[in-house]
C-alpha cells in the first residue's frame, strides 16, 4: 500500500502501462488511468486505510436519496473505497473461486443495510464459513435478488438503458453461463462504468470486458429495515 501511495504521489506515472484508449492494466488492477487518478487522489487520503468495518455502516451516512430503502450512493461509495483494496471484515475469496460476487454483495449490503438471515436460501455473511451461497456465487446472487420476497435487497432484470449506479451487472457466455459480477458505479454517454474484484477494477468501462453476454439487475428496493 505504501508503494501505491508513493506511485499516486508521483502523478501515477508508474501505476499503469500499455495505455490504450484511456484503459490500462496496472499492478493494482484494470483501471481508467485518468479517472483513477482523479477519484483515488480524493478518497484514499480521507478514508481510514486498512480499517475493518461492516459494509452496513455506509447505509444512510451520506444523506443521499433512497430508492425504496436502497441507498445507491452508499453502495457506490463502498465500491469506491474498497474496489482496489480488501475490507478485513470479510474473507477474500481470491483463489477460492474469485472475489467478484463477495465484493458486490458487500456493496449491496452497504446500500441495503440489512441481510436476509434465512438459512440456505437467504443472503448473508457472518464469517467465511457461515454465509449463504448467494453472497459469493454469481448465479445464486441472481436467483436471490430476482426472487427475494423477504428481508434484504430485491431486483429485476432490465435493459442496459435502464441500469443505474448502484445496480448489478453480470457477465457470461453465449451458452448461458455467467461467471462475473460487478457493480455499476456510473453511467455516462451510453457507457456503464463498473467496480469489481478479481480482476480488481474501479471505473472500468463495461465495454472493455470480453464476455459477450451481460444481464443487468436493477435494485428496486429493500425490505426488512426497521
Amino acid at each position: 500500500m505504501d508503494k501505491f501511495l508513493q506511485a499516486l504521489a508521483d502523478g501515477g506515472r508508474n501505476l499503469c502501462t500499455g495505455d490504450k484508449d484511456g484503459m490500462s492494466k496496472s499492478r493494482f488492477g484494470y483501471v481508467n488511468r485518468r479517472l483513477f487518478l482523479e477519484e483515488m487522489s480524493v478518497f484514499l487520503f480521507v478514508a481510514p486505510r486498512g480499517t475493518a468495518c461492516s459494509a452496513s455502516a455506509y447505509h444512510g451516512a451520506g444523506g443521499g436519496k433512497m430508492r425504496n430503502g436502497y441507498d445507491e450512493a452508499a453502495a457506490v461509495a463502498y465500491a469506491k473505497r474498497w474496489a482496489l483494496l480488501r475490507n478485513p471484515a470479510y474473507l477474500d475469496f481470491h483463489g477460492l473461486g474469485g472475489d467478484c460476487t463477495n465484493f458486490v454483495s458487500q456493496c449491496l449490503y452497504a446500500g441495503a443495510g440489512v441481510m436476509n438471515r434465512t438459512p440456505v436460501y437467504g443472503w448473508y455473511y457472518l464469517t467465511g464459513n457461515d454465509r449463504t451461497a448467494s453472497w459469493t456465487g454469481v448465479e445464486y446472487l441472481y436467483r436471490f435478488l430476482t426472487a427475494n420476497k423477504g428481508p434484504g435487497p430485491y431486483a429485476q432484470e432490465v435493459s442496459r438503458e435502464e441500469a443505474l449506479p448502484g445496480d448489478v451487472v453480470q457477465l457470461g457466455n453465449r451458452e448461458g453461463g455467467f461467471t462475473h459480477t460487478a457493480l455499476i458505479v456510473d453511467v455516462r454517454e451510453g457507457e456503464c462504468y463498473v467496480a469489481a474484484h478479481t480482476l480488481d477494477s474501479w471505473m472500468r468501462p463495461l465495454s472493455s470486458y470480453r464476455q459477450p453476454v451481460r444481464r443487468f439487475l436493477h435494485v428496486l428496493g429493500v425490505r426488512g429495515r426497521s
